[in-house]
């Protein structure tokens, strides 16, 4: 089959609907590749030279220095952003019941431009140098990422049909991995001539194109008249709030919880020891900025290419199970790796196969799993998912990153950390297999065919499964 025609099987009608929502997630990613380089080289400078130092803690005989690295210091951050994270959980569950599609977007990106304005204006004045300052914006860079990305995904859920899912995803999400390139490519040329200040104007103006994309997309609508219309009945008589019970009580809802759970788990691992590792060899803003900002736009461009050539070709053909396996075996070989070779370049491959797969093909296998659920179970389950799930799962890791780095206190033994990861890539494999076992039930594909992914069973998940 030609690759291209797998790529582009979308007709006129269509072309509309897919290219603004193509633009849409192109512009959140934009943004998000801006901010995430720029949080991280002021966050990491800050606290570069000197660290985070607590004080001295005694409990009975017991004696701890509370001095933290700025590879350290950052996880601590992550932690804060679980509270952000059920600020925004709470935020998007309650919004959600009474706005949708386009409303809701115009909400959260008018939140967004007020935050970007007030940090150009801050940053105006020289507020880089401020503690304050310099954690708010690292947390605010997190929070725009999850509440943005999880809108969209609500957004973009809620206007297709299972059907059309499989033909949309592909080249939608390929927005967003060229909204990466174009962010990280755009930082990594212009970080050292363009000021913070004018870096957050860029992010106003691209906010304005999210706007004009959000309303071009909301007048289309490719939900089955009889889905939708079983859906929205559904909404209607569920019950308000989605309790940790339900999804737990969901085998198939709980299996695409754990699959995301464990990649962010093996996510903040890498990211923590490929922080450690360039904290180490490379000092000052400057060029900590060059090569975080050379890695993230290595991060994008691989994106690019795999979601380009490979990822729709992968789940048309090869189906929403090996899609979803090609990231945990590359990031198990890269990790390992470096525990044979624990250096520069090897440790900044592992956000490189991280990430560079994960915003292209595992995310729009992951997110296909979404389609199923009725709309107003799916809005809940993905926000408890993605915005609370996600963030527990970030916390934890954390906790286990630092607690190991606070016995084994040596550079050396940094590589150690593979190993951990290597165990947890292991269980996102069983999860994989439970969940799309479960999905191939849900959607009407025989076991023994699982490379043809072609009509969907109109029957949704419930609460109740």
């Amino acid at each position: 089959m030609n690759i291209f025609k797998v790529f582009f099987n979308v007709d006129k009608r269509e072309l509309p609907f897919v290219m603004s929502m193509f633009g849409f997630f192109s512009t959140i990613i934009t943004t998000f590749w801006i901010l995430k380089p720029l949080k991280k080289t002021v966050f990491i400078g800050f606290y570069d030279k000197s660290g985070l130092d607590l004080g001295t803690f005694q409990i009975f005989d017991w004696v701890y220095q509370a001095t933290f690295s700025a590879a350290q210091t950052e996880q601590l951050a992550k932690i804060l952003n679980l509270l952000f994270a059920v600020f925004a959980f709470f935020l998007f569950t309650k919004l959600s019941k009474y706005f949708r599609r386009e409303k809701l977007t115009y909400i959260f990106v008018g939140l967004c431009f007020l935050i970007f304005s007030y940090f150009a204006y801050v940053f105006q004045g020289g507020g880089l140098d401020k503690t304050l300052n310099v954690w708010v914006f690292y947390l605010f860079g997190d929070f725009y990422s999850t509440l943005m990305v999880t809108t969209f995904f609500a957004f973009l859920h809620d206007s297709v049909s299972s059907a059309k899912s499989k033909m949309f995803y592909g080249p939608i999400v390929l927005g967003g991995v060229v909204g990466g390139v174009i962010g990280t490519t755009w930082v990594r040329l212009w970080i050292k001539q363009t000021p913070m200040t004018s870096w957050m104007w860029i992010c106003i103006g691209i906010s304005v194109l999210m706007i004009v994309f959000a309303y071009i997309a909301s007048r289309f609508n490719f939900k089955d008249s009889t889905e939708q219309k079983k859906s929205e009945i559904k909404a209607q008589n569920e019950d308000d709030k989605l309790t940790l019970r339900q999804v737990f009580a969901n085998r198939y809802v709980f299996y695409i919880a754990a699959i995301l759970g464990s990649y962010e788990m093996i996510s903040v691992l890498m990211d923590y020891q490929f922080t450690e590792v360039v904290s180490h060899y490379i000092d000052g803003r400057d060029a900590l900025g060059q090569h975080f900002s050379t890695v993230y736009a290595t991060v994008s461009w691989l994106s690019l290419i795999v979601q380009l050539f490979f990822t729709s070709a992968i789940l048309q053909l090869g189906g929403i199970r090996k899609s979803l396996l090609v990231l945990p075996f590359a990031v198990l070989v890269t990790t390992l790796g470096f525990v044979a070779f624990p250096l520069l370049w090897v440790a900044s491959l592992l956000p490189v196969f991280d990430n560079g797969l994960n915003y292209s093909v595992h995310q729009s296998a992951r997110e296909a799993l979404y389609v199923p659920l009725e709309d107003g179970f799916r809005y809940q389950a993905k926000a408890f998912i993605d915005i609370f799930v996600m963030r527990s799962a970030k916390v934890f890791s954390i906790f286990l990153a630092l607690g190991v780095t606070a016995v084994f206190t040596e550079f050396e033994s940094l590589r150690w950390l593979s190993l951990l990861t290597a165990g947890i890539i292991g269980l996102l494999i069983y999860f994989v297999f439970k969940a799309t076992g479960i999905y191939r039930d849900i959607v009407g594909i025989p076991v023994k065919k699982k490379d043809k992914l072609k009509q969907f069973d109109k029957k949704p998940i419930t609460v109740n499964t």
